[in-house]
This record gives C-alpha cells, structure tokens and sequence, in this order.
C-alpha cells in the first residue's frame, strides 16, 4: 500500500495526463457519433438542421463518467492527505473548498449522473430516439447494435412483402401507388443495414427489379382500376348519375396525381382508361332520363346487347311503359325469387324475369318466372330476353302458360315507338 502511494505521488503528472487524454478521446468519439451519416425516409443522407443526432455509446460514456470520477476522487484525495502539488500551492481555506468540491463529485453528482442516465443511454443505443422535428421527417434511423439491426430487419421484410401483395391486388391506382413505393422504400432501408444478412431475398436485385417494373405494374393497375371503376359504374352507381359522375373524377384524379411518374407509353394507356370510362358515363347520362332509359341511342337490339343485366332490366322496364304497361317496377337486385319486373295491363298482372344473354335460353328461366309469378300473385309469367329459347324451354313454357318474349318481340315493341 505504502508503495502504491509512492508510486501515485511520484507520478502524478502522468496520471493527470492519462485521465485527461481518455476525456478528450471519449469526447472526440462522441462527437464522431453524434455527426455520423444518418438517412431520411428517401434513403438519402440528412444534412444540416434535419441531421439526426446520435445516441452515445454506452461503453464511451462509462469510461467517460468514470475517468472523471477518478480524477475528482484523486484530487480530492490529494486534499485530504496533504500530498502532491496542488496541495501545496494552495492556501489551507482554498484546500479545503477545493477537497469538499472534489469529494461531493466523486461520491455523490458523478455517481448519481450515472445511475440516472446510463439505462437511458443503453435504450437509445439499442433502439434508437427521434425527436419531435424529426419524427414529422419521418427520419430513419440505423440501429447500431446487430440485435436491433436484426429486429428492424425483420419489420422491414414484413412491411416490403405485405405492401407488395397489396399493390398487385389494388382497385384504385392511388393505393397502388402508395404500396408499391413502400415496399420500395423497404428495401432501400434493408440496404442500410450493414450488420445483418438477408438469407431468402437479394435487397439489391429485388430493388431493381421492382424499379424496372414499375411502368408495367402501373398500367397493370390502371387496367385493375378502370375495370373496378366500370364495375362500380355499371352495377353499385347504376341508377345514380352524380355517383357515376364522382366515380369518373376520382378516377381522373389518381391519374392526374401520378401523371409526372408516367412513361410515354403509360399516360398514352392511362389517357384511353380516362376516356373510356369518361364515354361510359356520358353515354350513361344520355340515354338515361327521370327513372328510365329512354329510346333514341337504344332503338337498334344490336346497342341492347352490350348492355348488363341491371342495364337490361331497366331497359325492359322502360319499353314496357312504353308499349302501354302501367306499375312498372323493377325488383330488388337480391332475393327477387325469380322476377326482375312486375307490371300491369288491363288488369292483368304480370311477372317478368329480363335476360340479356350472348345465347339462346333454356328451360331454368321458365320454370324461376313460373315459381315467381306464384310468389307475387300475379296472373302471367314472362321471360324477356334478346336472344331466343330453346325447344325444350318452348314445350315446357307451353305446357306451363309462360309467355317467351324472345328478339323478335322485343323487335316489334320497339318498332311501336
């Protein structure tokens, strides 16, 4: 022990120096830390005010913190004792203030500076902290440690795949859109992550890959939208023209959105699904009035055909006013049992199942308007349709008293206009 002290006050200068090199190095290290290269939400480096700073390293503030302790308790051990020569340059009232400062760091701030910060040193260290301003950057952080490395890896292989299944399976082009971007942001995340292997995906590959697709999957899902878009046109808006009209404008609007993303050849495809839908909808529009179709775009059987069911059965409505019906209603779309139109004439009711098929009509329509007919009480049972029927369907609709108003009827109601 002796000896120990006399090797301590012998060199004194050198342990000051040591302790003073370990702060100064710790601190260098620290603001290397701090300063270091981290990336934004687009995968480039953030720069200036948006810099995110950096969590310090654990082992670099333990040694830090203890240095200083260590070169508070030494000097106030020198004040105690009476040896070294700070000692004895000083004054004995100045000796002591500087033993009582000394030695409340050493035994009392240091240590509970320590016991304070150190867990949330090593929670920032691992997981990493943003701030306020940088989390509205929607900064990303790379973990350092390889544990957390690997937990991010995991989430960023998750989100990549979840948004790429959703992107191929999109209706409207705006959620494409945001999905497919995701999942290439994924990967550009998964590039940072230097301390852990991807076993079953090549991050670079895969990241060309998808940037290459990108004008093939975009107008994959332009197709997808402008056939969901017709759909909802054609059979949810069928009866209402400012929801047909604010279908076509949202479509427009996620074109619009993604127009400067556009190759020549996708805004050439994108301008076609615009005025398609856009015909659709005008057409829509003018050969629609009040509740009703009306005649004068419609009076060929060869427009009647490319119609769908819904549209078919309010034509058929339509026409049957026209040829002297009155009552004319069409049915719920769901749980019809069979009839799609009732409707009367000089007291007689009649129940009517509409069929607009690309061929000829078996016996199933005549036997659902015969249970139908039934179910409404009415007196006749029809089956309307623009193609023609079956033999099989003529006998049974004969024997059953169920009218058959095939093209050529249809026809001749018309020419009654």
């Amino acid at each position: 022990m002796m000896y120990f002290a006399e090797w301590v006050t012998t060199n004194q200068s050198l342990i000051l120096i040591c302790a003073v090199a370990v702060i100064i190095v710790c601190t260098i290290i620290t603001i290397i830390e701090k300063n270091r290269s981290v990336y934004g939400d687009d995968g480039n480096i953030l720069k200036g005010k948006h810099r995110h700073r950096m969590p310090v390293s654990p082992a670099v503030y333990s040694i830090m913190l203890f240095t200083l302790w260590f070169l508070t308790a030494y000097l106030a051990a020198q004040m105690f004792f009476g040896f070294g020569s700070l000692y004895r340059q000083l004054p004995t009232s100045q000796t002591s203030i500087l033993w009582l400062v000394f030695t409340l760091l050493s035994v009392f701030v240091i240590p509970l500076i320590f016991g304070i910060t150190y867990k949330r040193i090593v929670s920032q260290w691992q997981n990493g902290i943003l701030h306020e301003s940088e989390a509205e950057l929607q900064v990303f952080r790379v973990p350092i440690s390889r544990k957390a490395q690997t937990l991010m890896l995991r989430y960023l292989l998750q989100s990549y795949r979840e948004n790429l299944s959703n992107s191929r399976k999109s209706n409207r082009i705006s959620d494409f859109s945001q999905a497919y971007d995701q999942s290439i942001n994924a990967l550009e995340k998964i590039l940072l992550l230097k301390r852990v292997k991807v076993n079953d995906l090549n991050p670079s590959a895969e990241l060309l890959k998808l940037k290459s697709e990108y004008q093939w999957r975009l107008c994959d899902a332009i197709e997808r939208a402008t056939n969901y878009s017709v759909k909802e046109i054609k059979n949810t808006y069928r009866n209402s023209k400012e929801y047909q009209q604010r279908e076509v404008a949202l479509f427009r609007e996620s074109i619009a959105a993604l127009q400067d993303r556009f190759s020549a050849e996708t805004a050439a495809f994108a301008e076609s699904s615009v005025r398609k839908i856009s015909l659709l909808v005008d057409n829509l529009v003018d050969h629609y009035s009040g509740d009703r179709y009306v005649f004068d775009s419609f009076s060929r059987l060869d427009d009647v055909d490319r119609m769908d069911g819904y549209q078919f059965e309010e034509w058929c409505a339509a026409l049957l006013e026209k040829n002297g019906f009155q009552e004319v209603l069409v049915t719920q779309k769901s749980g019809d049992q069979g009839v799609d139109i009732l409707a009367s004439k000089d007291d007689i009711r009649y129940a009517i199942q509409c069929k607009c098929y690309t061929s000829d009509l078996g016996n199933t329509p005549v036997q659902e308007v015969l249970a139908g007919k039934a179910y409404y009480g009415c007196q006749i049972g029809v089956v309307m349709t623009n193609r023609h029927f079956t033999k099989g369907a003529q006998e049974l609709a004969q024997k059953t008293g169920v009218l058959l108003w095939d093209r050529e009827k249809i026809q001749g109601m018309l020419l009654k206009q």
